[in-house]
């Protein structure tokens, strides 16, 4: 079993990590998160105090070079195996480059973080898993994106208790967001849709739906527990 501990800036649940965490979970991984804004001057001891297999960022552009700076400190302190996701590395592939970062995920990152931490666990090479750019002695190897599921509903409800057990503020929230789709059908020239559409092209049905009955009882599920 390894252990993942997210690092981030602000106050807030981020849908990629609360995916993150309940995916791993069923593959008898865990995970933490820390957040810089609510930990303060205590944040780099409590990463000490946690003690994870593996630091991991989700981003997106705009908290990149936060992550960047955090990472080489988090390397230069401890020298963790770091890793990073998120749309500004699905994007930004070349923040594999940042000094302190081992490897980065491009796209919808569930199976891949998965089967990257099980091979890390058993010490199988790294190298080799899809959605991975990874440092080597060699150099950087690029991976292709993981295939993408076509079945939204065999990807577990979001694990909000990552926070939530750690952060009280986050449990006084009046509402939760609920996604019920990924992939858009607009091509906005403003966007990055049609580059994710790119990303993906042969790699699986881009525009995925929860069943209406997996979106009911998620919402049930979720004024039971909150």
């Amino acid at each position: 079993m390894a252990t993942v501990l997210f690092l981030q800036r602000d106050s807030y649940e981020v849908f990629g990590v609360m995916y993150l965490s309940a995916s791993i979970l069923q593959k008898r991984h865990r995970a933490e998160v820390l957040i810089e804004a609510e930990d303060g001057r205590n944040f780099f001891h409590r990463i000490e105090e946690i003690k994870p297999d593996v630091i991991a960022f989700s981003i997106m552009s705009g908290l990149h070079d936060w992550a960047a700076k955090t990472a080489r400190e988090v390397k230069q302190r401890f020298n963790y195996h770091i890793i990073a996701g998120g749309p500004h590395c699905t994007f930004f592939p070349e923040f594999i480059e940042m000094e302190g970062i081992d490897a980065i995920c491009r796209g919808d990152g569930e199976d891949a973080l998965s089967e990257y931490l099980t091979a890390l666990d058993k010490g199988n090479d790294l190298a080799k898993i899809a959605g991975w750019w990874v440092k080597t002695d060699g150099g950087i190897i690029k991976n292709d994106v993981y295939p993408l599921r076509t079945d939204l509903d065999t990807i577990p409800y979001p694990d909000r208790d990552i926070y939530r057990r750690r952060y009280q503020s986050l449990n006084s929230q009046s509402c939760c967001e609920v996604l019920v789709a990924r992939g858009c059908p607009y091509n906005c020239s403003f966007c990055h849709n049609q580059l994710l559409k790119d990303l993906y092209d042969g790699k699986g049905r881009y525009i995925r739906r929860h069943t209406i009955q997996r979106v009911i009882d998620e919402i049930m599920d979720l004024k039971q527990r909150y």
